[in-house]
């Protein structure tokens, strides 16, 4: 983006995402406006692991997720909370030749496309770190620096400092229709209709019915992990 448009930007869905999309463009004098079909993360963003990592990003993902943890290590300073972000490491174990060959061949992969933070290690460094592992441990990839922070305070963070800087939330309001008026979008809502040079989609799992309005295709799988707490 250039300078600051007159219109507010619509920003649709305030998880993370939306959240994060307003503090930024609200810093540079953006007005922006939030629409969400339920609260403030409500979804995906407010009840996730908290995972912040760049280890086993596709290929594509790298230089934003590398980009991304510069801003993950000023996070508290950036947000004014405390302990936003718990820096530690992340590995992904081989427990066996084929997964020790898929780590080598990945580590290469990534070096030769010019990124170092994946490293190789053997068992008995693996298991200084992760004593409770199983002895039979060949080794893993890891990255330093990687880590977690608590989803719903990051995300309301976010949320908090946007809206101290101007950012409109309109919660819930559900978008009905994403219309093009001559140069503009016109965003029809339950609650009325907005008028925008920009509309940004962060809509999450509800993506692809958004970008749908729009014309775009946009094809979205939702996919449940397992996560364990212990």
């Amino acid at each position: 983006m250039g300078p600051a448009a007159t219109r507010p930007v619509v920003i649709i869905g305030a998880g993370i995402q939306g959240c994060a999309t307003a503090f930024f463009l609200s810093q540079r004098g953006q007005p922006v406006i939030v629409v969400d079909k339920d609260h403030v993360g409500r979804h995906a963003s407010g009840v996730n692991a908290g995972g912040v990592r760049r280890l086993g990003r596709d290929i594509a993902e790298i230089p934003l997720s590398v980009a991304a943890m510069d801003w993950w290590n000023q996070i508290d300073q950036l947000l004014d909370i405390d302990k936003g972000f718990h820096r530690q490491f992340y590995v992904k174990v081989a427990l066996d030749d084929a997964g020790a060959d898929l780590a080598s061949r990945r580590i290469q992969q990534l070096h030769k496309a010019g990124f170092q933070h994946e490293t190789w290690v053997d068992r008995d460094q693996l298991l200084c770190r992760i004593p409770h592992l199983t002895k039979s441990v060949l080794g893993g990839v890891l990255v330093e620096g990687d880590g977690w922070a608590l989803p719903w305070k990051i995300t309301r963070a976010f949320h908090d400092k946007a809206v101290a800087l101007g950012a409109e939330f309109r919660t819930p309001v559900t978008v009905t229709s994403i219309d093009r008026s001559g140069e503009h979008w016109q965003v029809t809502t339950d609650a009325g209709m907005i008028e925008t040079d920009i509309v940004v989609n962060c809509a999450g799992a509800w993506g692809g019915r958004i970008a749908r309005m729009t014309g775009d295709v946009l094809p979205i799988e939702a996919h449940a992990p397992m996560l364990v707490i212990t």
